[in-house]
């Protein structure tokens, strides 16, 4: 409850770290990182995504194949119809980029190519644009995409870190 009664424990396994929950827009799931294992590189403790039912049931890795190179999936963020998740992924280099994925885990799609750090990704109200900032050596910069992943256009330029963007409630 918002006053901070009736609190449930929802999470069964003291062994893992939970945290930045994001609730799905229908309020049955929740999305959380932690830490899991990317059988593809063999590495144990890989920063990613978990999807939990409201009630603690259901804990599955969201993301269960990532390349070998993937250090990490982090950032995740629902679509408004809660079709689709944009979360990050990182490599040692700390080059990261965008993608999506449906809340089942399947259908992992790139949608930037920037070979720079691209992280927090949000989506528009309205489901047709995401938001994100772009990391540089001396800066961030904010960018805003369809969410398709086309036509990337630089929102901010100036020589200060942007971070964390965030749309309007009418998605401008």
């Amino acid at each position: 409850n918002p006053d901070g009664t009736d609190i449930k424990k929802i999470s069964t396994n003291s062994e893992r770290h939970y945290y930045d929950p994001s609730w799905s827009p229908d309020g049955s799931k929740i999305l959380f990182m932690s830490y899991g294992e990317n059988p593809s590189s063999g590495k144990k403790r890989y920063q990613t995504i978990f999807i939990i039912n409201k009630d603690g049931s259901n804990e599955t890795q969201l993301i269960l194949d990532p390349p070998k190179d993937i250090e990490g999936d982090i950032d995740p963020s629902w679509s408004p119809d809660g079709t689709k998740i944009a979360f990050v992924s990182y490599k040692k280099s700390l080059v990261s980029e965008i993608f999506l994925i449906n809340p089942d885990g399947t259908e992992r799609e790139q949608l930037t190519f920037m070979e720079h750090y691209a992280y927090s990704p949000v989506w528009s109200s309205d489901g047709k644009y995401i938001v994100f900032s772009r990391g540089m050596q001396k800066g961030s910069e904010i960018y805003r995409m369809n969410s398709d992943g086309t036509d990337i256009i630089r929102l901010t330029k100036n020589s200060s870190w942007d971070l964390r963007p965030k749309f309007s409630p009418d998605s401008t």
